[in-house]
């Protein structure tokens, strides 16, 4: 059974369609188009992601169209920036 969500700025668990599971808001997906930090870790892919997962395709085709190749390789990850710095300031 789904939880129902109160707040669309509160951070709640998502899965992504490779089965990585993170946290967000509802709003930071549906207003920020923010999904799976490990899908995006080193390249912006999100037709990819679209094609492998409906909710995503939702809001991602209805902006950019079918067969928009929108491929970014990151020269850095902002994932492994903000691990390390938690890590460092031994944060949780």
């Amino acid at each position: 059974m789904q939880k129902k969500v109160k707040d669309i700025y509160e951070p709640i668990t998502w899965q992504c369609a490779f089965g990585h599971q993170f946290k967000s808001s509802v709003n930071a997906v549906l207003h920020g188009g923010h999904w799976c930090p490990e899908c995006l870790r080193y390249e912006w892919h999100y037709d990819e992601i679209a094609n492998n997962n409906p909710f995503y395709a939702q809001f991602w085709k209805a902006t950019h169209g079918e067969g928009d190749d929108y491929k970014i390789p990151m020269k850095f990850s902002a994932f492994d920036i903000m691990k390390d710095l938690k890590n460092t300031l031994n944060m949780k």
